[in-house]
Order: C-alpha cells, then sequence, then structure tokens
C-alpha cells in the first residue's frame, strides 16, 4: 500500500467510514445508557458555515460543497490499513462503561437497534464496519473502474485478516457522489472478533442474555472471488434486479448528471446473498452459538427477513413499559439513516420508526403504524438524512403529510421542507432541533423488559426466535 506522509488521529476511533451506521450506533447507544444529552459527533464550524452559504446557490454548488465533506471525511489509501478488525471491536467496546448488563445486543448495523439496545440497558456490538477510502474521482457510472480501483485495498484486508469477508459497496444512485470520489469496502466478521468475547466475559452477568439480531435480508451480489463480493446498490426503494437491468427512472437520473444509459452488470457470476450492512452471514452466526456456549451464557437468536420488523418490536416494548406506568405515548419521531435519537426517545415518551430512507416500503410501513396505533398521536417528527443527489425513489413529503394525515401536527426536525431533500444542512441541524424540542417534554418512564416480555412481543410482531440456556448446563 502507498506510504502517506503522516497519519490523521480520528479521536481515538479506526479510520472507517465516519457516515456508517458502524460508527454512529455505538456512540449513540453509549450515550443514551449514559444518560447524556451530549451529541457524540462534532462538526466543524467552517464546514457548516460553507454548507449554509452554498444551500441556496443551486444543485451545483451544493454538490460540490458536499463533495468536500464527503471527501474530508474519508481516509487515504494508508491510513485505511488500519481499519483491523480488532481495533474497531476494541474501539466500540471501549465506548460502554465497566459495569455488568443484563443484555448485550449483537447485531448488523440496523438503526432500530439503537433503540432495541436502549430499551434494554444494552451495549450494541456491530456485525461490521465500512471504510470509505479517498481516491482520485472517477465517473460514477464506470463500474468496471470501480472494482478495479478496490479490488488493491480489499485484498489487502483479506490477506491480513482472514476472519473476516470483504463487500465493495457500489451505488450509483444514493451514494453517487461519494463514490465518485472514494471506494466503500464493508468488511463483515465471520468471528466474532476476541475482544467482543473479552467484553461478553467481563461485563454479561453471569445469567444475562446474549441477544443475537440476524435480518435476513438477500441481495444480489457479484463473486469476485472467495470472501471478496461486489454489491451494487442498497435497501431503499429500488431493487436490486432494477440496477442490473436498468429502468427507466434510474435513465432519467442519470440524465441529470448529463450521463449515458450505463447498465450496472460486470462479467462475473452473481448470487444471492446476505445484504452487506444489513444481512449476517451464516458463519458468524455459528461462531457466536459456539462463543456463548463455551462461556456458559444464555444467548437469544431472533431472525427475520423483514428490517421493519424489528421497528415494530421497538414499539411494541415502548408501549409495554409506557402501560405499566399508566402512560400514553403521543409522539412519534420518523427519522431515516444515522439521525438516531435513542436518548431524547426514551426521555420524551416519543416512540421511534428508524426506516433506512424515505422510500415507499418506509412509506407503507409508516401508514400501517399509524393506522394500528392504539393511541392518539399529538405530534409526529419527521427527519430525513438528505439526498444531494435526490434520488429517485425518495417520496416527497406531499405524500408523507398525506398518510400522516391532515390532522396530525407535523415538525420538521433539522429539515427545511422546501428544500427537501437535498437540505446538507441537516447533518448539522437535526441535533440542535430535536434537543430544543424534548427539553420542553421531558417525561423519563422506566424500561424493565425481562426476557420473556422480549420473546413475547417478539412473537406478536412475527419474528422467529430460539433461546439456548447455557448457564444451566
Amino acid at each position: 500500500m502507498a506510504r502517506a506522509i503522516k497519519k490523521r488521529e480520528f479521536g481515538g476511533a479506526p479510520p472507517i467510514d465516519f457516515l456508517d451506521l458502524s460508527y454512529f450506533m455505538p456512540l449513540m447507544t453509549a450515550a443514551a445508557l449514559k444518560e447524556s444529552a451530549a451529541f457524540p459527533i462534532s462538526y466543524g464550524g467552517p464546514l457548516k458555515m460553507l454548507a449554509t452559504l452554498a444551500q441556496p446557490l443551486g444543485s451545483l454548488a451544493r454538490r460540490q460543497t458536499f463533495e468536500r465533506f464527503v471527501k474530508v471525511l474519508m481516509v487515504n489509501e494508508y491510513e485505511a490499513t488500519g481499519a483491523r478488525p480488532e481495533k474497531y471491536a476494541g474501539w466500540v467496546t471501549r465506548q460502554y462503561d465497566a459495569r455488568r448488563y443484563n443484555y448485550i445486543v449483537i447485531g448488523p448495523p440496523l438503526g432500530s437497534l439503537v433503540y432495541l439496545s436502549s430499551i434494554l440497558d444494552a451495549p450494541f456490538l456491530p456485525l461490521n464496519y465500512a471504510v470509505a477510502c479517498r481516491r482520485k474521482a472517477i465517473n460514477p457510472d464506470d463500474i468496471k473502474e470501480h472494482l478495479d480501483t478496490g479490488r488493491k485495498l480489499a485484498d489487502y484486508y483479506l490477506n491480513n485478516n482472514p476472519d473476516i469477508q470483504v463487500t465493495q459497496e457500489y451505488d450509483p444512485v444514493h451514494q453517487r457522489l461519494r463514490i465518485k470520489n472514494g471506494s466503500i469496502l464493508r468488511c463483515r466478521f465471520q468471528k466474532l472478533p476476541k475482544t467482543y468475547r473479552t467484553f461478553i466475559k467481563r461485563h454479561l452477568a453471569e445469567n444475562g442474555t446474549i441477544m443475537f439480531i440476524e435480518s435476513r435480508i438477500g441481495w444480489r451480489q457479484y463473486k469476485v472471488k472467495d470472501n471478496f463480493f461486489f454489491q451494487i446498490g442498497t435497501p431503499g426503494g429500488i431493487p436490486d434486479d432494477e440496477y442490473i437491468r436498468g429502468s427507466k427512472r434510474l435513465e432519467l437520473f442519470r440524465q441529470r448528471f448529463l450521463q449515458d444509459k450505463a447498465v450496472y452488470r460486470l462479467p462475473l457470476p452473481n448470487e444471492l446473498q446476505p445484504e452487506s450492512k444489513f444481512g449476517v452471514t451464516p458463519s458468524i452466526r455459528n461462531d457466536t452459538l459456539a462463543a456463548a456456549y463455551s462461556m456458559k451464557r444464555n444467548i437469544c437468536q431472533l431472525f427475520t427477513n423483514d428490517i421493519y420488523q424489528i421497528n415494530k418490536l421497538v414499539s411494541r416494548l415502548f408501549l409495554l413499559c409506557a402501560r405499566r406506568e399508566g402512560l400514553r405515548p403521543s409522539y412519534c419521531y420518523v427519522q431515516s439513516g444515522q439521525f438516531l435519537s435513542p436518548y431524547w426517545c426514551m426521555q420524551t415518551l416519543t416512540v421511534p420508526i428508524w426506516v433506512p430512507s424515505p422510500c415507499y416500503p418506509a412509506l407503507q410501513y409508516v401508514d400501517e403504524f399509524l393506522k394500528s396505533y392504539p393511541f392518539e398521536i399529538e405530534e409526529v417528527l419527521l427527519s430525513f438524512e438528505p439526498s444531494i443527489e435526490e434520488a429517485p425513489d425518495f417520496i416527497m413529503l406531499k405524500r408523507w403529510k398525506e398518510t400522516i394525515g391532515a390532522d396530525t401536527k407535523i415538525r420538521y426536525i433539522g429539515m427545511n421542507p422546501s428544500r427537501y431533500p437535498a437540505d446538507f444542512n441537516a447533518f448539522f441541524k437535526y441535533w440542535p432541533e430535536l434537543s430544543k424540542w424534548a427539553k420542553r417534554r421531558r417525561r423519563p418512564m422506566d424500561m424493565r423488559i425481562t426476557t420473556d416480555n422480549f420473546i413475547d412481543e417478539a412473537q406478536n410482531c412475527g419474528i422467529h426466535f430460539q433461546i439456548t440456556e447455557n448457564n444451566k448446563r
């Protein structure tokens, strides 16, 4: 690998993708468990000012500013070599207080698991992490060149870390401006890191339970070689086969960037694999079960092929705690991407709904949730991660307002409705605006959940489970 003059420091974090949920979720979960209202991530003042100035100047200025933003947060090739599995696992475990826990949640970086961990008072240990490695700009639609530039770093990771699988994430729609300037590679554990094992031994109570969450969501991927896959697109409103076969809306989307018709295919075998970010490899499941057995710790496996089912479980557990205190939560916070807030939701009787993006499946889920909600909703908070590229599967706010209903108040958190979905400032505004709203509505409740409660509600949600009681053998 090329050698840089100097490696930057990242506040103790390994050189991973700082816009990925694998970075945000441990920080947000740890802050919620410590009951800290401080936002655990800091953005520089000059960058915020530049984003504010660029916002009214049109799409070209916004794109150029956003590209600068994402390039600053990417690591260079030399720095990327430091993104080792054990280093990441050590950073994750250091976020949590050194005390005993009744539960520890292990799973993919699925945003709703932040809330599940907070309800259970449990640390969250992600099963994968991403690395965003900066390089010279290339055409976002040139799929072959993207594979060629990502292969070198993938080979380095696989040669030096035999217990991982690498997937190069190539999303020419939602991550268009990011992949133009860098390669995004996801490292997926095939064995439970030693640091995770040590943390469980020391901090999970002897009669405690490992909650292993498995989302069995599949996605077509090209197999480059053993343990190296190439994935086109990410879960949202565009299915995997649409990228490979093409469609009218993708063609119209590319024309906005003055690109000719492109077909996202490679001359390689493609096969259905666990989705890169939200899926789970069978090997890590088996290794975690074996680790729980050797440590004599109980383990509860939850598995579903619908990522929105975890939201349903979170809301049912939330309402269970509220009803126990005679409370009726009347606020709902619908957020996408990294706009998480477990602390404020737990402090304000606000039911959280996390979605990967504001796409049609997300709209459908929110519609079903609101129609079946047992109490009156006083206010719905919306906070959607921006799409500077203006992705074609993002549902416009008019549809969201129609779905939520004219009689329900809607509050936009961090969003300027007139500039949606390209309001870059949402990254900087969502937490201050949410904090201001929440501080006036503090009403914490006692979150006491037993394993029986958990299993009962999982069954009610149609989530499959299996419990292995290792502490009794």
